[in-house]
């Protein structure tokens, strides 16, 4: 496996999608077909509305998105037909087509530094055109056979392990007979999927929310628009507050990692601060048995990057944390837990709970886990 790396094609999977012995062999049947490159869609405004889906997020504009696929999207290759009985790649550059015969060579497992994993597949050209890249890898997020659905694809000639490392540009892939349309349509789709809702533990969407609660208020009741419009920015002043406090923290730590023995709803966070983390699961699967392999991955983490901390969120049991500490180096490790309100009950609001007060808390959790 390659760690450490930052994921490609601007997807998160956590760690445990996948075990390693999970992955399989594939074959060049599994791309075969005609495929265009979603390049030019980008470029004449196309997929405009999935720039403005992702920016939704809050974590780029959508301009700022569209410059972040022009880099990764970017290719002269505009078609490629896959020939799987005679495994040959014919590459039609500047309306100029190559063909080469490819034999498959393996995979590589690639464990990213944002918590992610995937696969690329490899094959190298045996015979064919000149105009041919030597070395061509697949990545289409599968990991066992199974025909492609779309696909990212590294080539030159430089070897497999210059193309190992090339994380800015992934050329993409769909099948020639979609249209822009549908082509938008499917990566909408994928960006349903994608969603993360735990969308509060950001103070920065949180600012986003209150202006939006705000502006209903306003409506339905103008009246009082200047007393809203008084808490709103009275409010935001706190958010922004506390905001440039994690931010500090973040900016002051020795450590700029996270490892949770546990679900991870905190995506939205760390991406506002710049961190890194590793998790037993992404989001808040529905799991609750890490696998050996996921075990033995986030056990090595701590150890690789010297973790003083294993995190939970609020209500955990902790043996999954408890049992990464056990099959570390040093098993000294302090569990420490995160809230993510997902359990905060009407008595706990009573008593004097609130969103601000748990964030503050977590921010000294924060503090002490990135010592």
């Amino acid at each position: 496996a390659v760690p450490g790396m930052q994921a490609e094609e601007g997807h998160n999977h956590g760690v445990s999608d996948f075990a390693d012995s999970d992955v399989k062999n594939r074959s060049l049947s599994d791309w075969k077909g005609d495929w265009q490159s979603v390049y030019p869609y980008l470029e004449d405004g196309t997929l405009d509305p999935v720039m403005a889906k992702k920016a939704e997020s809050g974590e780029k504009t959508e301009e700022e998105y569209k410059e972040y696929y022009e880099n990764g999207y970017k290719t002269d290759v505009s078609q490629i037909t896959i020939d799987a009985e005679n495994n040959t790649m014919c590459f039609v550059k500047d309306g100029v087509a190559s063909k080469a015969t490819y034999a498959y060579k393996g995979y590589q497992i690639y464990d990213y530094a944002a918590g992610s994993r995937g696969v690329r597949y490899f094959f190298e050209a045996t015979s064919g055109d000149e105009g041919a890249p030597k070395y061509v890898q697949f990545s289409d997020h599968g990991i066992a056979p199974g025909k492609a659905e779309h696909f990212h694809i590294y080539a030159g000639n430089d070897g497999f392990d210059a193309l190992s490392q090339e994380m800015e540009n992934w050329p993409t892939y769909y099948p020639a007979n979609m249209s822009g349309t549908e082509i938008v349509e499917d990566m909408l789709e994928h960006e349903e999927k994608e969603y993360d809702e735990h969308v509060w533990l950001s103070l920065r969407n949180a600012q986003t929310l209150c202006n939006a609660i705000a502006e209903s208020l306003e409506t339905v009741d103008p009246a009082h628009k200047d007393v809203y419009a008084a808490n709103l920015e009275s409010y935001n002043e706190k958010l922004s507050a506390l905001d440039a406090q994690y931010q500090d923290t973040v900016a002051d730590a020795s450590q700029k990692t996270l490892l949770f023995g546990d679900r991870f709803p905190f995506r939205y966070m760390v991406d506002d601060y710049g961190l890194n983390y590793y998790a037993a699961f992404a989001g808040c699967s529905a799991e609750s048995e890490a696998s050996f392999e996921t075990i033995s991955f986030l056990a090595k983490k701590v150890d690789e990057l010297g973790l003083k901390n294993i995190m939970t969120i609020e209500n955990s049991d902790q043996k999954i944390a408890q049992t990464i500490r056990d099959n570390t180096k040093d098993k000294n490790q302090e569990i420490l837990s995160m809230d993510s309100m997902q359990s905060t009950t009407s008595d706990d609001v009573k008593n004097g709970t609130t969103y601000l007060s748990v964030m503050e808390d977590n921010l000294k959790v924060l503090k002490e886990a990135l010592q």
